[in-house]
């Protein structure tokens, strides 16, 4: 995707390639040594890594608490069930309130669909999610739709992030 909101150029850089599986393993015993309690799988998208699963497991074997920051795309229910127990917490963005925004901001029209498809499944599945969005100069005059939106999710937690300046764009 081409998501205009996001910090994140991984995909634009060609970053597709897995995460070297020894470097992984150097990484998560400094963070044990260091006590840090949870791993964070964010990206681009991480879920479209292979090695991700077997990182995910990995990080759960060491005692870690794993959150994976995710565009949701991925969340098939076949990749949820495989998912299970390897997640501790989801956090999926949420970058606008309509399909037609969605489809602008993200250069995808299937994501929208998509998107509440994979909600929707994680929580049939009971999986603990948290909805991100960056507030932009256009979405923050959609607040009260992303409430209406939100309001039957009541396993939910809404989180509203701060845009991340760019280069030559304006800071709200």
């Amino acid at each position: 995707m081409a998501c205009s909101f996001c910090h994140q150029d991984f995909g634009a850089k060609g970053g597709t390639d897995d995460l070297d599986r020894d470097t992984y393993e150097r990484i998560l015993a400094a963070a044990k040594n260091e006590h840090i309690p949870l791993i964070r799988l964010t990206g681009g998208e991480p879920l479209l890594l292979k090695s991700t699963d077997e990182f995910l497991r990995r990080a759960k074997e060491m005692g870690f608490k794993v959150i994976v920051n995710t565009n949701a795309m991925p969340l098939t229910e076949k990749r949820l069930q495989k998912l299970q127990g390897l997640v501790d917490c989801f956090k999926i963005s949420l970058p606008a309130a309509d399909e037609e925004t969605m489809t602008r901001l993200t250069g995808n029209r299937t994501t929208w669909r998509k998107k509440w498809e994979a909600i929707d499944r994680l929580q049939t599945h009971g999986f603990n999610t948290e909805i991100l969005t960056v507030m932009t100069a256009e979405n923050i005059r959609q607040f009260e739709k992303f409430l209406q939106l939100l309001e039957p999710y009541e396993k939910i937690r809404w989180l509203l992030l701060r845009a991340e300046s760019q280069e030559g764009e304006p800071v709200l």
